[in-house]
């Protein structure tokens, strides 16, 4: 299978965040959420960030949502609203 890398450019003083990808796919960062997140919570795209609402916490990959979103230049929070959890993020600013 030929692979190619699909990137997307982030904070100017960073290099450009890639993941392997099938040969002529591309794939936007939250095509690449929702992939991870699959039925496990909701993906939405917010203001240059993110807002994912978490439907299944005991079953969903933290660790995979968190990872992605830092590695596109994201800052993370994870709060509470009317008991669902949520996760937000926004554009890293220096």
């Amino acid at each position: 299978m030929d692979l190619i890398l699909e990137c997307s450019m982030d904070q100017i003083r960073k290099p450009p965040s890639c993941s392997k990808v099938k040969k002529g796919d591309l794939i936007s960062p939250i095509e690449r959420l929702e992939r991870i997140v699959k039925d496990h919570g909701e993906v939405n795209s917010l203001l240059g960030g993110f807002r994912i609402n978490v439907l299944q916490p005991t079953s969903f990959p933290w660790y995979d949502v968190i990872n992605e979103l830092i590695e596109i230049g994201q800052e993370v929070w994870i709060n509470k609203v009317e008991g669902s959890i949520r996760i937000n993020s926004k554009p890293e600013v220096w």
